[in-house]
Order: C-alpha cells, then sequence, then structure tokens
C-alpha cells in the first residue's frame, strides 16, 4: 500500500522537473535529485538533531549535494 504515494511523489517531481527545467525525469541527475529530495522530507519532520546517521544529519548533508546538483542543472 506504501507503493502509491511514492509513485505519486515520483510522478510529480518528474512533471514539475519536465515543465520547469525542461529535463527529462528519466535523467540520472534528476533520478539522483529525486532520491535526495525523498531523504530530506523524512530529516524535515525529525527530531532536529545533527548527530551522525539520524535523520536530521542526513537531511542536511543531502541539502548541502542538492546545492551542487542545482548548480549542474543551471550550468
Amino acid at each position: 500500500m506504501s507503493v502509491w504515494p511514492a509513485l505519486g511523489v515520483q510522478f510529480a517531481f518528474g512533471a514539475i522537473v519536465e515543465q520547469v527545467v525542461g529535463l527529462s525525469p528519466e535523467a540520472p541527475l534528476i533520478r539522483r535529485l529525486l532520491e535526495h529530495y525523498s531523504t530530506f522530507m523524512k530529516g524535515l519532520v525529525s527530531l532536529p538533531l545533527n548527530i551522525p546517521g539520524t535523520p536530521y544529519a542526513r537531511a542536511v548533508e543531502v541539502r548541502n549535494y542538492s546545492k551542487y546538483i542545482r548548480g549542474q542543472i543551471s550550468a
């Protein structure tokens, strides 16, 4: 049953990427960005403890990496 929400997020993310950025949602860079988005959202709703291994710490790492990916997309 948890497959449907994941497919919905993937579809919405793909539509946004295709319409706004103009890239294919199947591109490897975009797939990684979607994975990082999911990790970031888990960290967003977790307890804000920046201890390695916690969802919040992973979200902080992903946020920094996502800035790098956005730079590559806009270049």
